[in-house]
């Protein structure tokens, strides 16, 4: 939970001032998405999935069982839930970043 607080509070800023740099800077669309992905999707991954649920799922029913087999009870309570918690936390904590900044006066 805390990975995602900071994540939220950090990331999400940092990602926002470099996507308008490089959309000022080069009008590069190709770099807009590699950013996006670098600073958006990278960090959020690791501050919310819960991994090491992942692999022992992936341990105990094999490789591709989160693709493959429908999901049980076990694993919506175990990881989905906690997941989207996070997710949620992560979410929250970007607003109140973005707003704080606003209220700053920094321009994003």
């Amino acid at each position: 939970m805390p990975a995602a607080i900071v994540t939220g509070l950090i990331a999400t800023p940092v990602m926002i001032l470099g996507w308008t740099l490089i959309e000022q800077q080069t009008h590069n669309q190709l770099l807009v998405l590699c950013w996006a992905v670098i600073a958006f999707f990278v960090p959020v991954f690791f501050s919310t999935v819960d991994r090491e649920y992942m692999a022992r799922r992936r341990r105990e029913k094999g490789f591709l069982a989160s693709f493959i087999r429908p999901a049980s009870m076990e694993a919506f309570r175990e990881s989905y839930l906690p997941t989207w918690l996070r997710m949620g936390v992560w979410f929250a904590s970007s607003v109140i970043s973005i707003f704080a900044l606003k209220l700053l006066g920094v321009s994003l």
